[in-house]
C-alpha cells in the first residue's frame, strides 16, 4: 500500500510542478492583473492569512467578493478591481 501512496504522490508533485513551470513560463506572475486590493495593509493582510491557512483564507476572500458582486457579474469582476472591470 505503501508504494501505491508513493506514486500518487509523486504523481502530484510532478503534476503541480509541470503546472508552475508551464504557468510561470507563458506569463511573469508580476505581470498578472489579477489583484483588486489597492492599499499596502489590506494586501499584506491578506498574504499573512494565506500563508497562515492557505485556500480556508483565499476560500474567504473570493467568498467575500462574490457576496459582494450581483448575481449577474461578469468574471473579469471577480478577478480584477472595479474600474479595470469596467
Amino acid at each position: 500500500m505503501i508504494w501505491v501512496l508513493r506514486i500518487a504522490f509523486l504523481l502530484i508533485l510532478t503534476a503541480m510542478l509541470t503546472v508552475t513551470v508551464w504557468a510561470s513560463m507563458d506569463t511573469a506572475i508580476w505581470e498578472i492583473p489579477a489583484y483588486r486590493e489597492t492599499s499596502w495593509p489590506p494586501r499584506a493582510g491578506w498574504l499573512i492569512a494565506i500563508l497562515l491557512l492557505g485556500n480556508m483564507a483565499m476560500a474567504v476572500y473570493v467568498l467575500i467578493i462574490l457576496f459582494r458582486l450581483p448575481a449577474d457579474a461578469p468574471m473579469k469582476r471577480v478577478l480584477l478591481r472595479e474600474e479595470e472591470a469596467s
